[in-house]
């Protein structure tokens, strides 16, 4: 049964720090400093293993590579009937399909093998539920609450799934309660994912092919809870989702036959001497470049059976038919320039000329967002 307001911790299946064999990275990354292998991930040799019926489990990993002998040899010692890794863009999965009778037994091995417990799949929580998800570290919990508010008044969503990378600045209890006090919220999990995000921009010519948790998580996340729910909309902190005539995001992918509402960003900008908050971030630069495709979809949907990913999903056609929903999509969304703690690189507005005001979405913030009179 699901808590609807809880936290959780994902703990990992983690290599010694002494292991003679670790994950090597992939061959198009171009490793350039030392400083690399202290933020790419070389231990972790799965996430998760997911109970998904008395006979089958799924294990959720970074990309194996070269690990994958390693992993089969620690499994040698579970019986099971068949062994199947599935090889996708950014992470991998292991689908073990034990015998009649076989699943307190399998419980039992990850436990000593690994001191992992199987986690169960989660069909309360957000069941029937709008649910808002994505991947944070360190962001200032006014921002996420304001994100959340936003995305309420303007769409109704009613739920939450947060997946914590290791933030040093709180902890999830605590980040929980402060999210707790947006109205109209009905379920709010707080997941704890400490892994290993990405390495340094500068310490490789391809960082990006060595960003592994954040597919993985959302996928995990679809297995674990959020496939009873009624949609989902994956955005990040710095992203709130215009609304469009009125129209709810989740409504309109409930409505779509493809199950998937897919859109476009702009970049915004706080306006000079605002306090630095999503209400402030008004201002455009003319002539901007588009910011990647997000999306809402449903999860009993075709699209949403796909493999998740950041700005699309994978599978079939389904690349192809997001693109192309972005392209004739009504809805938009900003991406707040200054909603950051630049983790990735340094954000400074103010290095930004030729700023205009867009009042469009001065109005709409400041619907969502009264000043106070």
């Amino acid at each position: 049964m699901g808590n609807a307001f809880s936290t959780e911790v994902i703990v990992g299946a983690i290599l010694s720090s002494g292991a003679a064999t670790r994950r090597e990275p992939p061959s198009k990354t171009g490793v350039l400093k030392d400083s690399f292998w202290e933020r790419f991930d070389s231990r972790t040799l799965f996430y998760d293993v997911v109970s998904l019926s008395p006979t089958r489990f799924r294990l959720f990993a970074p990309p194996l590579f070269n690990l994958a002998s390693i992993l089969k040899e620690r499994l040698a010692g579970l019986a099971f009937e068949k062994l199947a890794i599935g090889q996708f863009h950014s992470f991998d999965t292991i689908d073990i399909k034990v015998g009649a009778g076989g699943h307190q037994a399998t419980c039992a091995f990850f436990e000593k093998e690994f001191g992992l417990t199987a986690s169960e799949m989660d069909s309360t929580t957000f069941s029937r539920k709008r649910v808002l998800y994505t991947l944070s570290k360190n962001n200032d919990p006014a921002w996420i609450k304001d994100w959340m508010h936003f995305h309420h008044v303007n769409h109704g969503s009613d739920a939450v799934l947060l997946c914590d990378n290791g933030s040093e600045q709180y902890d999830c209890e605590g980040l929980l309660d402060e999210l707790r006090s947006v109205n109209g919220y009905n379920a709010i999990k707080v997941v704890l994912a400490d892994f290993p995000y990405m390495p340094a921009l500068d310490s490789c010519r391809n960082p990006h092919a060595c960003l592994f948790v954040q597919s993985a998580m959302i996928n995990l996340a679809a297995t674990r809870g959020l496939r009873p729910a009624r949609s989902v909309l994956a955005c990040d902190i710095d992203e709130l989702v215009l609304p469009h005539g009125g129209k709810s995001v989740f409504r309109q992918t409930e409505a779509s036959i493809l199950g998937t509402v897919a859109f476009n960003g702009r970049w915004t900008y706080p306006e000079d001497n605002q306090i630095v908050a999503h209400a402030s971030h008004y201002m455009v630069q003319p002539d901007s470049p588009v910011s990647r495709s997000k999306y809402c979809f449903r999860p009993d949907s075709y699209m949403g059976r796909g493999e998740l990913d950041v700005h699309t999903i994978h599978g079939g056609l389904r690349n192809q038919i997001l693109r192309q929903l972005s392209k004739i999509s009504a809805f938009s969304y900003i991406h707040c320039h200054d909603i950051s703690t630049a983790w990735k690189w340094s954000r400074n507005s103010k290095s930004f000329d030729n700023l205009t005001k867009e009042q469009s979405i001065k109005q709409t913030l400041e619907s969502a967002f009264p000043r106070p009179k």
